[in-house]
């Protein structure tokens, strides 16, 4: 039989690894699936939520972009709502010419409450 002061010092090191193993820190980020393509890309809600990011952009580099299309679109299932990955043309403000052809943009919507949150936004350079 083992002394008692064994059992309480292999329960106190067990302890911890069962409340880790539990613990979701971050839940937004937790994926329930891979990525998957948006069938339609013209659905007003993904047109909505483009356009949302284009003028959500001008808050982070000041740079005033016109939303044309989105031409791709992908959207992955986390714990917290859906990340949504699309390929947005857009154009700067006062400009003929469009110099960003396909900007990225991620963007973290839970449904529950229309919360949307800008990951990140990708134009290229030039």
């Amino acid at each position: 039989m083992l002394p008692a002061h064994y059992i309480l010092v292999l329960l106190a090191l067990l302890f911890p690894l069962q409340v880790a193993k539990g613990t979701d820190h971050n839940s937004a980020s937790v994926p329930v699936s891979g990525w998957q393509p948006i069938k339609n890309i013209r659905n007003c809600l993904v047109i909505d939520i483009a356009k949302w990011a284009v003028d959500e952009y001008y808050g982070w580099d000041h740079i005033k972009l016109v939303f044309q299309n989105v031409t791709k679109g992908d959207y992955k299932d986390v714990q917290d709502g859906i990340l949504y990955r699309l390929f947005i043309t857009a154009k700067e403000d006062d400009s003929f010419i469009n110099k960003y052809p396909v900007c990225k943009a991620v963007i973290s919507r839970r449904p529950r409450d229309r919360f949307n949150k800008l990951i990140s936004f990708y134009k290229p350079m030039g």
